[in-house]
């Protein structure tokens, strides 16, 4: 005796039937299109206009675009076999960056006299126009590298068993802390950070590694006031209003959002080149491409840090917002040449009021100590440049002995100011080096910016040891572009 199925079930031969008959008709039928909603990207589309003097103007529209292309690969993801509640999948992620990079290409002219009517540029993941001639298999194998890191980033820092999840969500800055004291001590948090902070989670990660929450906590109860980076932003102008607006006009000018810079490569220019190419006896590639400052952000038309203001795009403004409340809460620090980079790249991946307590971090706190660079006359300048001096000469006995017998007897001579004021932002590294540098000095702090010098130098020693003293300058200023 069999046991007979369950009435309110059909017995396994017709279970199999049905299955069959269902998996028949599913093939015959078109594959549905997605309507998954949460699964939506913004997009922007361009339309060109010529407004009879020449010049074309560009109007920018904003709108909501399914991701979704039908023979794309429905490839199970390794999240979808956890059970920790995350819905990452890693191909829609792996895809959707691809088609981000790839064909993200709007053309950001505005307003600007020229004959070239083909004046697009592909613009990367951070608002900088890239390299049109990119490896899309070395791209994708980088960006699956990524996904599998942010799947191991999600286990360590919002898994359910941590809570980590459920106290972003919540926003209550005393469980946000409670939960990094435990995620801090994990025993691969270092080795991960200097991999690289996933794209998605620096700026809750920044947050955290520079105390940035409990400082707020404590300055906030301090001060008496819930909302101190409100009430700083409402007072009255900085005594630096005019000097931050005039570095603001300088910050990041080839990013969208700090200042809308063009990268065009106008007929006029073609022609400049390949004649001067010509009268030189150059065989030089004509037709340089070269940037234009946008008509509104023009030096030419902006004349006063008020006509800045009036004109400045919404990062901007932001970004004046918090080095004004900063000058106005550390009014022995003020304001500082260099600053501005560092507040704009991290406003790039948080609000107004998580930078502002970040660069307090960074000025409070003696793992950074970045108050004595920043107050007027950098008290603390001259001590790194002595202490990069004195590790060159223990760690880089023959450059060392190169650079002395050359005259190059500071470290402010190897540039070494932008290392310690900017970290690295005012030189010419690539902003992919930029942000791993940034990782691991929030999570180690000042003395890490010692170990990059150093491996600065060690990079180009061989070539340095075969340089004169204007060579090795040159290379002091132009070699952190080629930093991989």
């Amino acid at each position: 005796g069999a046991v007979p199925p369950p009435p309110h079930q059909p017995p396994p031969v017709a279970l199999s039937q049905i299955n069959k008959q269902l998996n028949k008709q599913n093939q015959q039928r078109p594959r549905p299109r997605s309507n998954h909603t949460n699964n939506k990207r913004s997009s922007h589309s361009y339309n060109n206009k010529n407004n009879g003097n020449g010049a074309m103007s560009i109007t920018v529209t904003q709108h909501n675009t399914e991701s979704f292309v039908e023979d794309k690969p429905a490839t199970p993801s390794r999240s979808s076999q956890r059970n920790d509640g995350s819905e990452t999948r890693e191909s829609d992620a792996d895809y959707d960056l691809l088609q981000r990079d790839q064909n993200y290409r709007p053309s950001i002219v505005a307003d600007m006299q020229h004959s070239d009517t083909n004046l697009n540029v592909t613009i990367d993941r951070f608002g900088f126009p890239m390299d049109e001639n990119m490896d899309e298999k070395e791209h994708r194998k980088q960006v699956k590298k990524e996904n599998a890191r942010l799947l191991k980033w999600q286990d360590m820092v919002f898994s359910k068993k941590s809570g980590g999840a459920s106290a972003e969500a919540d926003n209550e800055i005393d469980q946000q802390i409670h939960h990094w004291n435990v995620v801090k001590n994990h025993r691969k948090l270092k080795s991960r950070i200097r991999k690289g902070v996933p794209q998605q989670l620096r700026g809750t990660i920044w947050q955290n590694l520079s105390g940035a929450r409990e400082r707020r906590k404590i300055e906030c109860a301090r001060y008496g006031s819930k909302n101190l980076y409100n009430d700083l932003r409402g007072r009255k102008k900085s005594p630096y209003h005019d000097q931050i607006w005039k570095d603001i006009n300088r910050t990041y000018r080839k990013n969208l959002a700090f200042g809308a810079s063009q990268l065009a490569n106008a007929t006029a220019n073609v022609n400049n080149d390949k004649k001067k190419n010509d009268s030189n006896g150059n065989n030089q590639k004509s037709g340089t491409q070269k940037f234009f400052k946008n008509v509104l952000q023009d030096t030419s038309v902006i004349l006063t840090p008020q006509d800045l203001e009036k004109n400045a795009t919404p990062a901007q403004m932001a970004l004046y917002n918090v080095l004004k409340g900063f000058s106005l809460y550390r009014k022995d620090i003020g304001y500082c040449q260099g600053m501005q980079a560092v507040t704009a790249l991290l406003l790039m991946y948080m609000t107004e009021e998580e930078a502002f307590w970040v660069l307090a971090s960074l000025a409070d706190d003696t793992k950074y100590q970045m108050d004595n660079l920043w107050r007027p006359n950098m008290p603390a300048i001259q001590l790194r440049f002595y202490q990069m001096e004195r590790l060159v000469k223990i760690t880089c006995p023959k450059l060392s002995s190169h650079f002395e017998k050359h005259g190059i007897s500071s470290a402010s001579m190897y540039q070494a100011s932008q290392w310690f004021i900017t970290i690295f932002l005012a030189t010419d590294m690539t902003f992919e080096t930029i942000y791993r540098i940034y990782d691991i000095w929030l999570n180690e702090g000042y003395k890490s910016v010692f170990r990059f010098g150093i491996g600065f130098l060690k990079y180009f020693q061989k070539d340095l040891l075969n340089s004169d003293f204007e060579q090795m300058l040159e290379m002091f200023r132009t070699g952190g572009k080629l930093v991989d």
